[in-house]
């Protein structure tokens, strides 16, 4: 079950971008290429993923064109943010 949540919510980013921010799972390099080659700004980098937003439509399959390991809907200002 857990497996088909994960590729549903990676087949919905993909096919329509809900959002317009997005987490992108992989190492610094990977995620940071991502950014700069995806059309991306980077928004949070951490260890093992990132956020990112982007406006212009297409961006979720250029960033897995650049390298992106998965790419996933983020919600602005909510679960991925920096402990205070």
């Amino acid at each position: 079950m857990l497996a088909v949540w994960f590729t549903g919510i990676t087949l919905v980013t993909l096919l329509i971008e809900p959002t317009a921010s997005v987490v992108v799972v992989g190492p610094r390099s990977v995620t940071v290429n991502a950014a700069a080659t995806g059309d991306a700004a980077l928004l949070e980098l951490y260890p093992g993923f990132a956020r990112m937003r982007s406006d212009r439509a297409g961006f979720v399959r250029r960033l897995y064109a650049a390298g992106a390991w998965l790419v996933w809907p983020a919600i602005d200002g909510g679960c991925v943010s920096p402990a205070v």
